[in-house]
């Protein structure tokens, strides 16, 4: 019963945290017209927030592995609803930044102590540790469009206060419940730095974070400008869009779900290149105008590859690693999945300014085609 209790609390916090990282995007109208800011200038407050996330995520959560991590963990998941309090509380600018800076230091190590708790109560159970991961899909197809929409009715400031108390009310709930399922983590032994970072840095190791890197790096290189591709292409409206990226974040949820089958039935590197083969193929076919259903089935199962790919990668890191170092992969591979973002939607931007933007699903089809590639080796 705890743990059942255990995997939803664990899957809730996953969904907070992962709406909170992409949410300006859904209500940046909202926050510019407030400050009488461009919507350039509120778009830094994801700039900033994955930035910080991919950056300091990975040294934060090394710094830390020293202590208590039920202390470090109830600690930085009150400190990420605070830092979403004080976006409520309005101020200035400034203080929104700030926030929003407080926000991704605590949720990235937030993010990787879930992860690693997860892995050691279900005890290697890929079906659970694909339920808790969903908790990201279904921040993309259900948190952002959902407190979009709240925020269009209400105040833009209401979703940041539902995350506030929720995360306090989840770590007050936590408190009692990891004295009994959390031994193991409490009381690691510390090895050497050196032992540590050869452990991380293996070969295998690095080519699994790649392949998160690329994977990311193919998708945004798309999808963060699929509005104006599905413009130019198909002339959809707003509203059609929408309908869009719903597909592709249910697909994304399925995908979360059914990659603890690919993994049982056919192993880790199989279910991996076959996840990448067919979300490669998905991005090919958007080269060409499809009739319009045709398009909606290979957004769907593009979804459901590219989201099925993100556990198989994590429980192969964690199950392979020692628990010394299991922390630090998870969070280094949260840092490649925001890199490969940044890098994605950086060069696809780019890529269009020299030319037609219906060329985009050839670029991000190469660098899905280079994670596949990068992913036939993984155990050599």
């Amino acid at each position: 019963m705890k743990k059942k209790i255990l995997l939803k609390q664990f899957f809730i916090i996953l969904f907070l945290t992962g709406t909170m990282e992409s949410i300006i995007a859904g209500i940046m109208p909202f926050i510019s017209s407030e400050y009488q800011v461009s919507d350039s200038i509120t778009g830094q407050l994801t700039t900033i927030y994955t930035g910080i996330f991919a950056i300091f995520g990975p040294i934060l959560v090394f710094s830390l592995r020293k202590y208590q991590s039920k202390l470090i963990y109830l600690l930085s998941l009150v400190l990420f609803g605070i830092s979403n309090l004080l976006v409520y509380s309005g101020g200035p600018l400034l203080i929104l930044f700030l926030s929003r800076i407080l926000c991704a230091l605590s949720a990235s190590v937030v993010v990787a102590k879930t992860l690693e708790m997860c892995f050691h109560v279900f005890h290697n159970d890929k079906k659970k540790l694909a339920i808790v991961n969903m908790g990201f899909s279904a921040s993309i197809a259900l948190g952002v469009p959902f407190g979009t929409f709240i925020s269009g009715l209400t105040d833009w400031k209401i979703i940041f206060l539902f995350t506030g108390l929720s995360s306090l009310l989840l770590a007050i709930s936590l408190f009692g419940m990891l004295n009994l399922n959390y031994k193991v983590v409490l009381n690691r032994k510390e090895n050497a730095l050196k032992d540590i970072f050869i452990k991380m840095c293996s070969f295998k190791n690095l080519r699994l974070l790649l392949t998160t890197m690329l994977i990311l790096l193919a998708n945004m290189a798309i999808y963060g400008y699929i509005a104006p591709f599905l413009v130019h292409m198909y002339q959809f409206t707003t509203q059609e869009i929408s309908h869009i990226l719903f597909i592709a974040g249910i697909g994304g949820v399925i995908g979360s779900y059914l990659s603890s089958y690919f993994m049982n039935k056919l192993g880790i590197q199989k279910s991996l290149i076959l996840s990448i083969s067919l979300f490669a193929c998905s991005l090919m076919l958007l080269t060409f105008k499809l009739p319009i259903y045709s398009l909606y089935i290979v957004i769907f199962i593009g979804g459901i590859c590219q989201w099925a790919t993100g556990p198989i990668i994590q429980y192969e890191l964690s199950s392979s690693s020692d628990e010394n170092v299991r922390e630090q992969l998870i969070s280094l591979n949260m840092s490649a999945l925001n890199i490969g973002s940044s890098i994605g939607s950086a060069i696809g931007g780019l890529f269009i300014s020299y030319t037609s933007i219906s060329n985009l699903p050839l670029l991000a089809s190469l660098f899905a085609g280079i994670a596949l590639l990068n992913s036939l080796f993984l155990r050599k």
